[in-house]
């Protein structure tokens, strides 16, 4: 059956909407209603659209009909992006496909984009409103991927996409397959240190560390210009040394001087197609250093074993709907451990060697329902 793309176009028009007036603060009962609406909208286009998802959902008695609110609306596991594609066109009609991480491309997981509008829209909103305190521009120093060199990575995507937005034509991308330019990141830090020009940096958390370790004996630090910022993304998998967050934020903060709340955190995953944030911004809207996401995605924290929505407050593993996952599932299982308050989330990272025993059944359900 051919997708009925007027629908889906009409209901973008709308999301597109909802994300153009959002707002960083509290929403109303009448933003909290329409959201409910849009999600009802998206889920029953994703219902007709996606066959996999459509099976899992009718395996569980599960159809638009019998949703009333959007917490009501069944989740697949990220982890389900491994086994099958979902995505609401035929495959060979997707303009990007990006990778989760795997060690091989067989064991990554595939998100589809019939078009990337709305991936856009809803990174770069998001992006100003959290990070971007003035409208002035300034150079921005990448040090992670970009789509230039990693087209599969919806991180490189994003990167580019904010370099272009709120960069200069100073900025600099000293990442690629080969790993870190050195000698331009050190001659790009020096040179506007000199200037007294402040500076972005968007990194990866394990190549701000691999920049500071790797660096000369006689180099202790970089000293950044006041109002430069440092954000980070991606956790510290794969270090052999563990390192917590506020050791992280500290040796951050004493190389380049910088206060702390000076260096910036992204949190989110290839799944999903927006992102939550914990910056200056952030911390003065929710008076806590939770993570702040967008009024176009809701979270919830659900028991671990039975996968039972918990009310807020409670420890749980997080489940996300993202209006902008359009084409592919909005509401995404995570097995990320986290915290749901009334301004944010507060994660707590993901069990070394243990996989949530609801999340597996979750998992195998959809491939059962497939085959």
């Amino acid at each position: 059956m051919t997708p009925d793309c007027a629908y889906r176009n009409a209901l973008k028009q709308r999301i597109f909407h909802f994300i153009d007036n959002a707002s960083p603060h509290q929403q109303s009962q009448k933003q909290e209603d329409e959201f409910n609406r849009l999600a009802l909208e998206v889920f029953s286009w994703q219902y007709s659209a996606n066959k996999p998802y459509q099976r899992l959902c009718d395996r569980r008695s599960s159809p638009p009909a019998s949703i009333q609110h959007w917490s009501q609306i069944p989740a697949v596991t990220t982890a389900s992006f491994k086994t099958i594609p979902l995505f609401c066109f035929e495959t060979d009609k997707a303009c990007a496909v990006f990778h989760t991480s795997g060690t091989t491309e067989s064991t990554s997981g595939k998100h589809y984009f019939h078009e990337l509008g709305l991936y856009e829209s809803a990174a770069l909103k998001w992006f100003q409103l959290c990070c971007v305190e003035k409208n002035n521009k300034v150079p921005y120093l990448v040090l992670g991927p970009t789509a230039k060199h990693f087209p599969n990575s919806s991180l490189g995507q994003m990167f580019s996409w904010i370099i272009e937005a709120f960069g200069t034509d100073e900025n600099l991308v000293a990442f690629s397959p080969r790993g870190i330019d050195f000698e331009r990141t050190i001659d790009f830090l020096e040179n506007h240190h000199q200037k007294k020009e402040p500076v972005f940096i968007l990194s990866t958390s394990l190549a701000l560390l691999e920049f500071i370790e790797k660096m000369p004996q006689n180099r202790q630090s970089f000293l950044l210009t006041e109002g430069s910022v440092v954000l980070d993304t991606g956790g510290y998998k794969g270090k052999k040394k563990a390192i917590n967050r506020l050791e992280f934020q500290r040796l951050i903060a004493d190389f380049f001087g910088i206060q702390r709340n000076m260096i910036f955190n992204e949190y989110g995953m290839t799944e999903m197609s927006s992102q939550y944030y914990e910056t200056k911004i952030t911390s003065d809207i929710t008076g806590h250093p939770f993570k702040y996401g967008p009024p176009w995605v809701r979270t919830k924290a659900c028991d671990p074993s039975s996968l039972e929505i918990l009310p807020d407050g409670e420890i749980g593993i997080l489940r996300h709907f993202d209006l902008a996952n359009l084409d592919s599932v909005s509401m995404l299982q995570t097995e990320d451990l986290g915290i749901v308050h009334e301004k944010g989330i507060e994660l707590l990272g993901r069990p070394l060697h243990a996989t949530h025993r609801g999340c597996s059944l979750l998992a195998e359900e959809i491939i059962t329902a497939n085959e």
